[in-house]
């Protein structure tokens, strides 16, 4: 494999420092013999996010902060989860999550994330957490607050990798708890409550250095699971939001799929399947375990065989796009791995030269429609020059609005560090669309 990080040019503002930049994405062939590439042209716009606002190119990325994390999840703010809010929070356009830790890949640059120098270190271990922001229309924080919650949602270690999810009038939300004592690791789904008022948790896990001071009034988001385990099966929500509270054995349990599986939100609006791989197959299944279909996956996602690493892993809940009669589905893959030790030469700790490939799906008959070559997003620290940070990890889509045609919204993390958005129009978005599973131009691309 050629090299994949090479000198900086002037350009870059190096704020990470050398070596953590991808000059290369071509680093293997993917569909069609065709090589990875920098998701170019786009736009990295110095102005208030607007989705609207996407240019010729129908294509921007905007860094979300201050008060981001990395790693994040929005979704638009159903008016009913915010009706027990004080009136200067019930406008929020958006909730997001993101994850803050004190042990990430590196020490992350002086401004990048305040959130990651602050988390109180621990002799065990990585401290990982989930913070829950309201936004307004330019995704600017409004408020804030620490995830709190029982069984599997405390202890140390706490929530990593959420993904927010609207479900009738509720947001829910899938997680993975690193807390050992919580049959560790799991996926759990959840709902999310807020609220406005003074935390009840103990003082050693409020938070403190975030500016969380006890005795204060303050925005509250609370996990809510059943009693018996850290979240409810796929069957224990129904369509319009409410858990299914009768008989909790029933419906109490975790998700089958790993850390990065995806939620089918069906059309009537209930979470209907869980995406649990993306190859060697894609493989759905319903919210009791059984395998509902697995389709084979494209060659190119196997990487170099049925048990490569480099094989594609899913990155989101799949997003139903009307206008295209499929959903949109994101999958990564990074060619690069860590030794584990911060002392070590790699310029990151954990896997990094991340790639991502847009796909779209459908539940039944399950499989890939079609999808991108590999791609990797002009880093923020740049002018749109074909390079790429080290580590991007796309989490979510939503859509900024109901309207037909409406922009689709990818969030991502980036460096372990901060937070970005990619905006793509419908027409971009098929146009990136480039393959069928078996390597031919798919006609969204012509």
């Amino acid at each position: 494999m050629s090299a994949l990080l090479l000198s900086l040019p002037t350009a870059l503002r190096e704020r990470y420092g050398p070596r953590k930049y991808d000059h290369s994405p071509c680093a293997g062939l993917a569909a069609g013999d065709v090589c990875p590439a920098v998701l170019l042209p786009c736009a990295l716009p110095k102005r208030a996010w607007n989705p609207v606002d996407l240019g010729a190119d129908g294509c921007r990325i905007d860094r979300l902060g201050p008060g981001f994390g990395f790693n994040p999840s929005i979704v638009r703010a159903p008016p009913e989860s915010l009706a027990e809010l004080p009136p200067h929070l019930r406008n929020a356009s958006y909730v997001a999550v993101d994850r803050f830790e004190a042990n990430s890949n590196f020490r992350c640059p002086a401004g990048a994330s305040v959130l990651n120098e602050n988390v109180p270190s621990r002799s065990r271990g990585a401290f990982t957490q989930s913070r829950l922001h309201l936004l307004d229309a330019e995704l600017r924080v409004l408020a804030s607050a620490p995830v709190e919650g029982g069984r599997c949602v405390s202890g140390i270690f706490r929530v990593g990798d959420s993904r927010l999810h609207v479900i009738g009038a509720s947001i829910w939300a899938t997680y993975v708890s690193m807390f050992s004592g919580c049959e560790s690791p799991r996926m759990w789904l959840v709902r999310v409550a807020l609220a406005f008022g003074v935390s009840d948790e103990p003082a050693a896990v409020r938070m403190n250095s975030f500016g969380v001071r006890r005795g204060v009034a303050r925005l509250r988001a609370h996990f809510e699971a059943t009693n018996v385990t850290g979240g409810f099966g796929l069957h224990g929500v129904t369509h319009d939001g409410t858990p299914r509270q009768a008989g909790e054995h029933r419906w109490s349990g975790n998700l089958t799929g790993p850390r990065n599986a995806g939620v089918l939100v069906g059309r009537s609006g209930a979470p209907k399947y869980e995406l649990t791989d993306i190859s060697p197959k894609l493989v759905i299944k319903d919210g009791r375990g059984g395998v509902f279909s697995d389709a084979l996956a494209p060659r190119s996602f196997r990487g170099g065989g049925d048990h490569d690493p480099r094989a594609m892993h899913n990155s989101i809940s799949p997003l139903w796009v009307e206008e295209l009669g499929l959903y949109v589905g994101v999958a990564h893959r990074h060619y690069q791995a860590g030794s584990g030790s911060r002392t070590a030469q790699d310029p990151f700790r954990y896997g990094f030269s991340y790639r991502h490939v847009f796909f779209t799906m459908r539940e039944r008959p399950n499989g890939i429609v079609s999808h991108s070559r590999e791609l990797c997003f002009p880093t923020l620290d740049g002018d749109g020059e074909a390079a790429c940070d080290g580590i991007q990890f796309v989490m979510g889509a939503f859509r900024p609005t109901t309207e037909i045609g409406a922009p689709i919204a990818f969030t991502y993390g980036v460096m372990d560090c901060e937070s970005a958005v990619l905006t793509l129009s419908l027409d971009r978005l098929r146009a990136l669309l480039e393959f069928t599973p078996h390597g031919n131009r798919s006609h969204h691309s012509l």
